[in-house]
């Protein structure tokens, strides 16, 4: 007897409570990468998971609320040893249904610089807004931060032009996207962080990650600051997250792979929907 690998949705239509009569909020997470780090933290050794994840309001040919992922995490590993990992990891998978070039790898300085001629690093705030009205032709005036900038240049600007026959691999972003990556020793300007595209398509990223748990405090704060400043709801601490950080982290790299994306270039479709069962639908439409 043969079986075919199958997936029901965790996203429902309905709503329910966890357990009778308790009124406290219960989400889906976004990542597993908090609790996977506790596990690091408790002495575990290099981990993996395959899982569900869940972002919510994002549908387009290439995003669904519900989503999967493989992440996972290596002790001892620089940012140089995870990205080779990664890249080894998705070509292994894309290379059984066509013959792709050799990696690229580009700084995110460099990519900014071959594409629009300009230093992400130092480049003004004004002048990035510039050059972003210059090639999208925008019609109303945004009233974005430096980094909103430099998201909208990369996503519209820089990706569309990545080449669709290799992987790409962008590294060192600026600090002020380190999320929890570390920054990088030999250059305080940018962090330990990498993407992998196939085109314009995002696959994965990854961090050599931070271990200071007074610094990951500064960031967690800086980041509600952000989120307040952007009109977004603030997150709730995670006390038992930051109990493990301050019990100790082990040097380490993690990254999380797309799953649904790889099948994308391995079935050659245009939508994530193809990929998916039980795709869910845009409620707005």
């Amino acid at each position: 007897m043969s079986y075919s690998n199958v997936t029901d949705p965790n996203i429902e239509c309905i709503s329910v409570s966890p357990l009778a009569g308790d009124d406290h909020k219960y989400h889906l997470h976004s990542s597993p990468e908090l609790n996977m780090k506790r596990l690091l933290a408790d002495g575990f050794p290099d981990i993996y998971q395959i899982c569900k994840v869940f972002r919510d309001n994002e549908y387009s040919s290439r995003h669904q609320p519900e989503f999967t992922i493989i992440e996972w995490y290596r002790k001892n590993y620089d940012l140089t040893k995870i990205m080779n990992e990664t890249v080894e990891f998705i070509e292994m998978i894309i290379k059984t249904s066509r013959t792709i070039s050799d990696p690229n790898f580009l700084s995110y300085h460099e990519i900014f610089s071959q594409t629009l001629g300009v230093n992400p690093l130092s480049t003004t705030t004004k002048k990035l807004a510039k050059i972003a009205n210059e090639n999208l032709n925008l019609s109303t005036s945004l009233n974005m931060d430096r980094d909103q900038w430099l998201d909208l240049l990369m996503v519209n600007c820089i990706a569309p032009k990545i080449p669709s026959d290799r992987l790409t691999i962008i590294y060192h972003y600026p600090a002020s996207q380190a999320a929890l990556a570390k920054i990088c020793q030999k250059n305080d300007k940018v962090a330990d962080r990498f993407e992998v595209f196939f085109g314009s398509l995002e696959l994965a990223n990854g961090y050599a990650e931070l271990t200071n748990f007074k610094e990951q405090q500064r960031r967690f704060k800086s980041d509600q600051l952000t989120r307040k400043s952007r009109g977004l709801t603030s997150k709730t601490p995670d006390t038992q997250y930051a109990a493990a950080m301050k019990s100790g982290l082990p040097e380490c790299s993690g990254v999380a792979v797309g799953l649904d994306r790889l099948m994308m270039i391995d079935l050659k479709a245009s939508n994530i929907n193809s990929t998916q069962h039980f795709p869910l639908e845009n409620p707005s439409n």
